[in-house]
């Protein structure tokens, strides 16, 4: 085989966002609010390994327009796993999943317990099938409302 009509330097990459990590042509930072929104609630995400590397980067859009410590995003597929700080999360009374379930509490009934109360919202990151693995894997989340 004849190497020579190989190019020898890698192939252009295109220019990335800093921030959101996409490319510059669909860059949505403009968008983000800024400064951050501070929510009374927080949004934990539990976020497949997978799902990091997929375009849309869902999980990243909410970090960029929540302060820092309302929007937490923890990586794996079973949780709380070795992070002590989510088990206190996941365990705690306030805490709510957004995730479809037989158990699952219509949300119209939530908002009508308070107003003043403060949520931990869970969303499961991924695929179908990957975030019924994530469910599924963790006994954990099978006793949040």
């Amino acid at each position: 085989a004849d190497l020579a009509g190989i190019p020898a330097d890698p192939p252009l990459m295109r220019d990335v966002c800093p921030q959101c990590y996409r490319p510059t042509t669909v860059c949505y930072c403009s968008s983000v609010p800024n400064p951050p929104l501070c929510p009374k609630s927080r949004v934990i995400i539990l976020q497949h390994p997978a799902e990091e590397k997929r375009c849309l980067r869902t999980a990243t859009m909410l970090q960029l327009g929540l302060q820092a410590d309302r929007c937490l995003v923890f990586k794996g597929k079973r949780f709380p796993g070795r992070w002590p700080e989510l088990n206190v999360i996941l365990s705690a009374p306030n805490t709510l999943l957004l995730y479809p379930s037989p158990a699952a509490v219509d949300i119209r009934e939530i908002s009508r317990r308070s107003d003043s109360i403060s949520y931990n919202i869970v969303i499961i990151d991924g695929t179908w099938p990957q975030a019924k693995a994530i469910y599924t894997g963790s006994p954990i989340l099978h006793d949040i409302k």
